[in-house]
Parts: C-alpha cells; sequence; structure tokens
C-alpha cells in the first residue's frame, strides 16, 4: 500500500481539476478519456520498472520459476526470458504454462528459450520427482525464485499439511532443501522469495495452531503463510551468510491482479470479467508491474552482494518486527524441518553436539575433520570442485570467490593451508618443518582451500577421534613429504590469502584508501610482507582485535558510505497500539553521589516511548538523595507499567545489578534498559533507536563534557584494564559514525532477552574488578559481542568526582564540573537571546543596561548559601576583610570568597557577563575580567534600608536583583544621581550594568518593609 495510496490519492485529485477544465467538465467522456490517460502515465510513474539494460547473466545461466502458469510468476518468467536468462517455468498446470511460454517466444531476440516442468508444492514426492528431473537436464542453478501460491478454502495435502501452508512455505523450503547442493556448486546464486505485506497482520508465528486446525480464515492463513515465508528466508540468508548463495525477500505489491483468489466466489466468471479486471486494470499495478521487484533482485549486480533483505518496488525497505524476530525464525525452522522430516542442520556442524574437547584451553577439534568427511564424500570425485574450509565463529572473509580462487590458482597449489608463527600444538615438530624464503612456517588449520578430491584424500588418511588435535592432524600430514608432495599442499606463509591473527597483529593494519573495484571496501594490509589477505582468521588470543577490524572490514564500514553494517537487520517499531511495544525494564542505579539528580529523572521521562511499556526500578545506595527518589516514585505512580525504588542501601553495587537482571526476567521483559545516574538521555528516542539496531548488547555513546572519556573502550591492555584504540578519538568526536563492536562499555546500555538468563551472575563474575568490568569480562569469554552506537547525539555523561550529596548547596557550586546542568538549572532562559547581533537591550538610565542573567532558583540558591553562612558584615566603615581595613560606603554584605565561591563567581563573569559588555560597551576588552569586591548586600527598614550617593570602583559594575519587589519587600532600587534617573522593580535574576567610578554616581533607595537583597560586582577596579 505505499506506493498504492498516492496513486490513488493522485488519481482522485486528476478528476477533481479535470472538472475545471471546459472541454473535460462539459463532455464526461473527454473527461472520463484524459483522466484515463493521465492517470496510467502516473501509474507507470509511479510502481517502477527494472531497466531493460540490466540482463540477466550470460553463459548458460539458469533460473527457475515455480508457479510460472500464470500472474506474477508468469510476468516474471517471461521477463527474464526477455533478459536472456534460460527460464524453468515451474507449475503444477504445465499446460497453461506452455500457453504463456508459447505467447511470448515471438518477442525473445537473443538467448535460451527454457522450458516448463510440472512442480506440485503440496506432495513431497512431486517435489522430489520435479527435482529428479531437473537434476538430469540442468548442471546448475544460479537463481531460485519461490513465486507459487495457494489462498483458498481448507484443504490438506496427501503430506498431511494444511494446503495454504504446506505450499506456499513447506513445499517451497523442502525444494529449496533438495535444490541446496546445485546452488552451492552455482554460486554466486540467488534465492527469492516472494513475500507480501499482508504478513503485517499477524503479529507472529501460530506455532500453538500451525496447520490452522482451531480456525481458519482464508485471508489470515494466507497471511500467516507469508510471514512463515519471510522468516524462513530470514533464517535462511542467515544461514547461507558467506556460502555464496544470498537470499532475498520481495514484496510485489498491493494490490497487484493474480489468480490467488480464483477459488473464492468473488471469481465467479461474470464478476470477475465485468467488474474485479476493469477496477484492476484502472487502480491496480499490472502483473508486469508486480513482477518487476523479483527482476530486479534477479539480475541487479546490487543484490548479488547483499543477503537478507526486504524489497519493494525496487527498493529496500523494512518489514515488520515478527519478520524480523530471530528467534521465531530459528523456532520456525526446526518445527517445519521436523515436519518435514529433513536435518535442520543444513550447515555443516551447526546445532550439532559438541565432542572436540575444550579447544579454547586445550587441543581438540577432531570432530570438525569427521564433519568435514561426511559432508565432502558427494564432492570426492570431482576435480572441478574447490573447497573453502574456515573456522566460522572468528573468520571474516573480505573479498569476492573470484578474487579468492584467483590467488588461489597463482598459488599452484592443490590444498593450500594458512600459516602462522607459532609450532602448534606440538613444538617439537618444529625442526620437520621445510624452510620458507619469506613468511610464517607453520601449519594452521583454521582456513585452508583447496581441490575437493584432494582434501578429501587427506582427511580420510589416517583415523581420527572427535577428541583429538585437528590442526596436529593435518601437520602429521604436511610433515610427510610423499603426502606433500602427492597433494602439492602449500603453506600461504606470506598471507596472500590467509591472515592469522595470533602473534602477528603489528604485521597488519587497516587500509582505507581506494582501490579499483573495491573502491567501497576498507582492506587489511599485511605491513611485513606487502600483501592483502581477504581470510582474516582471529585465532588464540587475537579475538578481540579481530572483532576491531570486524567494525570495517566484510564492507561493515567505508569511508564512503560510513556504516555500512547500520541499515541491516533493523527493527520496525510501527506496531498500531502501544501494547505491541516491547515491554522495558528500566533499571536505574544511583551508586554515588550524583550532580544534578532531578535532571538525571527529568532526562528518563523524555524518553520518547510508551510509558505503559516501561517498568522502572531504582537501586539507590546514597542515603542523602532518597528524598529526591521517593519524590520521583510517588510523582511517576501509575504512569509507568510500575515504578519502584528497591532499598539498596544495604547491597553491594554487584548485588544491586544482579537483581535487575532477576527482575527484568521475572517480570517478562523484552529488554533490559540500565542507566545509571551519572547518564543523561539527551535524544528522546534514544530507546527507540537502540531497540531499532536488533543487537543483544548496544551501549549509545555518551562523552563526559568537552573531553574524551566516554561510557566504552576501543582496547584492553594486557591485564584487561583501557587501552586507545587507533580509531578511539574519531569514535568519541563523531568523525566517524556507526555501530561499533567494543571489549568494554558501561553507564548506559540496552540488553536483549535472548542474553539476560545467560547474563545471571556476570556482574560477580569476577570480584576483583568493578562490577561493570566483570560483566564485560563476562560477555568477552562468553562470546557475546558488544556493540556502542554513535550515529545519534544520545546523551552525556556527569562528572560526579568529589561530589558531596550532603552539601545541600552541592549543585550550585558544580559549574566548573558539569557545566551544562548548571547553565541550564541557573542561567536565564532567555539570557542566550542577549547574545544574539540583533538583540535591543534595555535602557533605564544612559548607559545602564538591564538584561536577563539568573534564573530564580539562582537567586534563591544564593540568598539560601549568604543566609546559610550568616556573618553578615556590621555596615560600619571599618571592615578587617578588605585590605586597609576601611570601607568609604559600607552596607550588610558577605564577600563570596567567604562562601567559597569567588572562583565560580569570577568564572561566570567571565563566560556570561563578559560577552554582553563587550556587546555594549564598545570597544572595550577585559578578558578574563578582573574583579575584587564581588558581595551580596541585604537592605532591611530595621538594619540598613539605604545606601548613600557614591561612585563604585570600578570601571563598570553588575548589580542582579535576588529577589522580588512587591512580594519581598518594598521600596528599594537605585537612583543615578546625574540623571535623576531611578531603577525599581527589577525582575528576579535581571542584571543592571552600569559604567563605575567616573559618571554614574548613584544611591541604594530606602527599602520600606521585607528584605531586599542583591548582588554586587566592582569589575576591573
Amino acid at each position: 500500500m505505499k506506493y498504492s495510496v498516492p496513486f490513488w490519492v493522485i488519481s482522485f485529485l486528476i478528476g477533481e481539476l479535470l472538472k475545471f477544465i471546459p472541454l473535460c467538465s462539459s463532455i464526461l467522456a473527454v473527461r472520463v478519456l484524459v483522466w484515463y490517460v493521465i492517470s496510467q502515465a502516473v501509474k507507470h510513474f509511479i510502481f517502477r520498472s527494472c531497466s531493460f539494460w540490466i540482463r540477466f547473466p550470460q553463459g548458460g545461466k539458469s533460473v527457475l520459476v515455480t508457479g510460472a502458469s500464470a500472474g506474477i510468476g508468469a510476468a516474471t518468467a517471461a521477463d527474464l526470458c526477455a533478459r536472456g536468462g534460460k527460464v524453468i517455468w515451474g507449475a503444477r498446470d504445465v499446460r497453461k504454462a506452455q500457453k504463456k511460454l508459447d505467447d511470448i517466444a515471438w518477442t525473445i531476440h537473443h538467448g535460451p528459450r527454457g522450458y516448463v516442468l510440472k512442480i506440485d508444492l503440496s506432495s513431497k514426492k512431486m517435489i522430489e520427482d520435479f527435482v529428479d528431473e531437473f537434476k538430469k537436464r540442468e548442471k546448475r542453478l544460479d537463481c531460485l525464485i519461490l513465486n507459487a501460491a495457494y489462498w483458498g478454502p481448507k484443504r490438506t495435502t496427501v503430506d498431511g499439511f494444511e494446503e495454504t501452508i504446506g505450499v506456499n512455505h513447506l513445499g517451497h523450503m523442502y525444494l529449496v532443501y533438495l535444490l541446496m547442493d546445485l546452488l552451492k556448486k552455482s554460486k554466486p546464486s540467488r534465492i527469492i522469495v516472494l513475500g507480501s505485506d499482508i504478513h503485517r497482520l499477524c503479529k507472529g508465528v501460530q506455532f500453538d495452531d500451525f496447520m490452522s486446525d482451531k480456525s481458519y480464515k482464508q485471508y489470515k492463513s494466507y497471511a500467516h503463510s507469508k510471514l512463515c515465508n519471510m522468516l524462513f528466508a530470514r533464517e535462511l540468508a542467515h544461514r547461507l551468510k558467506g556460502t555464496g548463495v544470498t537470499v532475498h525477500i520481495v514484496h510485489p505489491g498491493t494490490p497487484v491482479p493474480s489468480e490467488l483468489m480464483r477459488h473464492n466466489w468473488l471469481s465467479m466468471v461474470v464478476f470477475h470479467t465485468f467488474i474485479i479486471r476493469p477496477l484492476q486494470h484502472l487502480f491496480c499495478r499490472t502483473v508486469y508491474q508486480g513482477s518487476q521487484t523479483t527482476v530486479y533482485c534477479a539480475c541487479s549486480e546490487e543484490c548479488g552482494e547483499e543477503t537478507g533483505n526486504y524489497y519493494e518496488n525496487m527498493r529496500k525497505d523494512t518489514p515488520s518486527a515478527a519478520a524480523m524476530d530471530d528467534e521465531a525464525a530459528k523456532k520456525l525452522w526446526k518445527l517445519s524441518c521436523q515436519l518435514l522430516k529433513i536435518n535442520e542442520n543444513w550447515v555443516l556442524g551447526l546445532n550439532t553436539p559438541w565432542y572436540g574437547g575444550d579447544v579454547k584451553n586445550t587441543v581438540g577439534g577432531g570432530q570438525k575433520v569427521r564433519l568435514l568427511r561426511d559432508a565432502l564424500t558427494e564432492f570426492k570425485h570431482d576435480g572441478n570442485a574447490i573447497i573453502l574450509f574456515i573456522d566460522g565463529y572468528d573468520v571474516i572473509i573480505n573479498a569476492n570467490a573470484e578474487i579468492i580462487l584467483e590467488r588461489f590458482y597463482k598459488s599452484g597449489a592443490n590444498v593450500l593451508f594458512s600459516a602462522e608463527g607459532f609450532c602448534w600444538p606440538d613444538n617439537s615438530l618444529a625442526v620437520e618443518y621445510p624452510a620458507v624464503k619469506s613468511g610464517k612456517r607453520y601449519l594452521n588449520s583454521g582456513a585452508f582451500i583447496g581441490y575437493a578430491p584432494d582434501i578429501y584424500k587427506i582427511i580420510t588418511e589416517r583415523p581420527l577421534k572427535d577428541e583429538d588435535d585437528d590442526q596436529l592432524y593435518y601437520t602429521h600430514i604436511f610433515l610427510d613429504p610423499v603426502l606433500r608432495e602427492k597433494h602439492k599442499i602449500k603453506l600461504d606463509s606470506t598471507s596472500a590469502i590467509f591472515q592469522n591473527l595470533h602473534g602477528a597483529v603489528d604485521d597488519v593494519d587497516l587500509d582505507f584508501s581506494p582501490s579499483g573495484h573495491r573502491m567501497r571496501q576498507v582492506r587489511l594490509a599485511n605491513l611485513a610482507y606487502g600483501t592483502e589477505p581477504v581470510i582474516i582468521h582471529g585465532n588464540g588470543k587475537s579475538k578481540m582485535h579481530l572483532n576491531y577490524l570486524g567494525n570495517y572490514i566484510g564492507n561493515w564500514w567505508n569511508p564512503i558510505d560510513g556504516c555500512v553494517a547500520c541499515n541491516e537487520d533493523l527493527i520496525q517499531l510501527n506496531w498500531d497500539s502501544e501494547n505491541d511495544f516491547p515491554f522495558v525494564v528500566l533499571a536505574c542505579f544511583i551508586n554515588s553521589g550524583t550532580p544534578f539528580l532531578d535532571k538525571y529523572f527529568e532526562s528518563i521521562l523524555r524518553l520518547d516511548y510508551p510509558k505503559s511499556r516501561i517498568g522502572i526500578v531504582i537501586f539507590n545506595r546514597v542515603e542523602p538523595h532518597a528524598v529526591k527518589v521517593e519524590h520521583f516514585v510517588n510523582l511517576m505512580d501509575g504512569e509507568y507499567h510500575f515504578v519502584q525504588a528497591d532499598s539498596a542501601i544495604s547491597l553491594t553495587e554487584r548485588n544491586a545489578r544482579d537483581r535487575a537482571v532477576d527482575i527484568c526476567l521475572e517480570s517478562g521483559c523484552d529488554y533490559l534498559f540500565v542507566v545509571d545516574a551519572e547518564a543523561r538521555i539527551d535524544f528522546s528516542g534514544t530507546l527507540k533507536t537502540l531497540i531499532k539496531k536488533n543487537k543483544s548488547l548496544i551501549a549509545p555513546m555518551t562523552i563526559r563534557g568537552e573531553a574524551l572519556w566516554s561510557n566504552f573502550w576501543g582496547a584492553l591492555n594486557d591485564d584487561g584494564f583501557y587501552a586507545r584504540s587507533d580509531d578511539y578519538i574519531s569514535i568519541a568526536k563523531r568523525e566517524r559514525l556507526g555501530l561499533w563492536n567494543v571489549p568494554h562499555f558501561s553507564t548506559i546500555y540496552l540488553i536483549r532477552k535472548d542474553r539476560l538468563s545467560l547474563l545471571l551472575s556476570a556482574y560477580s563474575y569476577n570480584v576483583k574488578n568493578d562490577p561493570d568490568m566483570s560483566f564485560t569480562q563476562f560477555c568477552r569469554e562468553k562470546g557475546f559481542f558488544m556493540y556502542v552506537d554513535n550515529t545519534e547525539k544520545y546523551g552525556h555523561i556527569m562528572v560526579s568526582d568529589n561530589y558531596n550529596p550532603l552539601n545541600r548547596f552541592a549543585d550550585f557550586y558544580n559549574i566548573f564540573e558539569n557545566r551544562r546542568e548548571w547553565e541550564e538549572r541557573y542561567l536565564d532562559e532567555k539570557y542566550w537571546d542577549t547574545l544574539n547581533n540583533d538583540y535591543q537591550f534595555e535602557l533605564p538610565c544612559p548607559d545602564v543596561y538591564h538584561f536577563p542573567l539568573f534564573s530564580k532558583q539562582f537567586c534563591k540558591e544564593m540568598i539560601a548559601v549568604m543566609e546559610n553562612y550568616g556573618r553578615w558584615s556590621s555596615g560600619s566603615n571599618l571592615d578587617s576583610r578588605l585590605a586597609g581595613g576601611y570601607e568609604n560606603v559600607p552596607t550588610r554584605d558577605i564577600h563570596m570568597n567567604q562562601v567559597d565561591f569567588e572562583r565560580q563567581w569570577l568564572n561566570i563573569l567571565d563566560e556570561y557577563v563578559r560577552p554582553v559588555q563587550e556587546k555594549t560597551f564598545i570597544g572595550y576588552y577585559s578578558k578574563p575580567p578582573h574583579a575584587i569586591m564581588n558581595f551580596v548586600v541585604r537592605y532591611k527598614p530595621d538594619e540598613q534600608p539605604a545606601l548613600r550617593p557614591h561612585h563604585d570602583a570600578s570601571t563598570y559594575t553588575v548589580d542582579i536583583a535576588l529577589n522580588k519587589a512587591g512580594e519581598d519587600f518594598e521600596g528599594g532600587g537605585v537612583r543615578y544621581v546625574r540623571y535623576n534617573c531611578s531603577v525599581t522593580n527589577s525582575p528576579v535574576g535581571w542584571a543592571l550594568m552600569h559604567p563605575g567610578r567616573l559618571t554614574h554616581m548613584h544611591e541604594g533607595l530606602p527599602t520600606t518593609r521585607g528584605v531586599r537583597y542583591i548582588l554586587v560586582s566592582f569589575v576591573d577596579p
């Protein structure tokens, strides 16, 4: 509907506009004709067509289309024929498909014509017969298009499946299973699955009623089958990643005329012919237009380089969250394999029990050889088959098959093993290795490539148990000169293809320079041998460095496109109701005295996320903060799913964090969002954005002030503590934006539920380290990737060092540590307007500038600080605080240095007053301003109500009203004697700035009631 609705709206508006054109308005037939021509032109503009210059790859390559007898399937097959593809038309109705093929034969000017084969996806036996016939005729399959579908009354297949799910999902899955060997053999190859936006009607897979036994509605069952198609494609893409077989999901558009509903009463001949078809012609995509996205995915080079994406109108789109649920996809895969009675592990060794020993800490891995032996049986006589073996969990491939094969052929080997600098696991064998002119001398079994018959003979040469060591097995084979020569086994000593990182981290570096057809890809350079390895193995203790490299290679990030991976595997939060949003437990940790704690709670309230889907639990370990915590809990009671304060005074931080994980699991949460009190969220969309990234452990990057101190580490030293990675500054300064795999984060992060149950004791994993370091160490050692995202300005981190929560004025003094919060609370919100070039200052008297400076909160706290100190001067001329001990014009006051605020005040003068002074008293510059007389004056009728006329000992004076005339006091104000001009009723926090000793003699007018406070500063005496 994304593109159809705009077309309908435009068509309607065209019809309305034509009413105002004379000829069209008077003659209905003319208006209808003009409307038809224009609307159809608009249709062809909105619904894109794949350029005919995008051809199907030549050279005997073939494509199989299921459901090719009618509708989109027939249109797809016909278009691919016209583009030069050898198309196999898979159809249940062979006669109808053959007629379609015959009808389009005259339009094909070159390329193989293709043929029709009968396939019935409602029967496993019929699918098997089809595959047998197909493999007799074809030796390769370059593109498989799963187009066929059933929509109709409830029926049961011969295998006992409900027909909608049986044909649309299970039948296609079984077909892919039987053709997988041919697809892999033909790589690069593609699988295109026709999904549909109708899948959005389903909130999830009906695992409890998979065959619709409890309830069956045609449109719901069809929508359910399409959701299953998309989850199957998603899981298939994950499992086939790196195999050369890519998977693409296509939505042809809504609506598209088809024969899907031929079993419904709406398709009765008369009604369908005279009503439905004309309406479809006018307002819907044609079947040709509906086929174009499929054709695009089958032919375009761009799609051949990516996998797992969802397309509509030849553009990438985002499916529903249910269609991106990886856990549901895995569960569906397992259930479907059980129903089809096939092995669910299509990928070598996936989800099989491991009997190969603890290879992380000792020898083992023989099971890998056995698995490979079983998998290569069918290729043992195929001299053209080349096998690439890698340890999948710690290897990154950074080039396509063409480059890898080119370098393999150049090596002259039949079997080429990667090489390393360590003779492991038996160091005594080092002397038996042949010498090398350059490079690494010893074999590593984590990656190798070779011809299938040679590899098969190598892995069947000697007996091997699962618990035996695979590297030792291959080493003995290599060290046998007869076998080495027989199979032409060589080592990639200079890393032309393979790079083992253990012991060689300093040998390599990232190369960001453009290079030919790999312009958009970061490469790895081996500086020791001048090579460019393309298969990188993080063996041994180098896995953390592999993760660092993985932030760039594999086309994760490049200088041209930025973060390519940031747009992959996203979740779209577009649910209709609040209840559809994931449920998040937000865990707040107050572990030490925290400045501006109320701002912390305000930042949480700003989150753009349904409050009913957030439960808040607060762990406060700081007694003086209890009042603010209680206030927040009472204020928000009923606003969120729950708000609770767990008393953590007696808990350790470690126990409190472990408790948060328990609470999240007990409440059935989808995510745990950890936000320490030092973290301040500035971006309201933080939670939604992090969820959208679809990572199990992810942190938004937050920075402390203007420093480079952040909530993540880019690298670790040998002791597991902070080390600066080469890209840390670029990431922290947001010069490079992306999603970064890091070894440590803290302060604020999101944990997905699939990880929570595995993190129950993570904070106590290493009690010698801080809880956050224990947590990330646990994640690293368990192989859980942690990501930090800096694509948005998510927030910042407070400086809480030396903050004393027992001092009720601690925030007031916190200007240097946390200036941003200080400004938000203590500056007048209109102050920043005064810095604009067009700001008009008030001039109540000549050269007396009146402007907003401080907030009411600042004034209130300033008065409180002074009254709390309480040692007001006597108001006499004798003043021991002054250098000469004599005050010419005495007042009742307290100096800033008496309350330890002078350093802060001088900074305030420099940062906030001086810029205004330079705009008003033009030509006078003094940076920083100098002021030794900075004080708060108190006027009271029975104490000191007024001040006699005088000149200030200053170049200019700043005078700030700290309380409100008419409410807190009556009378008061200042009178400039020379101009006989008075200023009274100055707003709270507003400053009067006037020249000092030469021109502006002034007096303090009497305060007749209450108490008046002003803040005075003599600048540059």
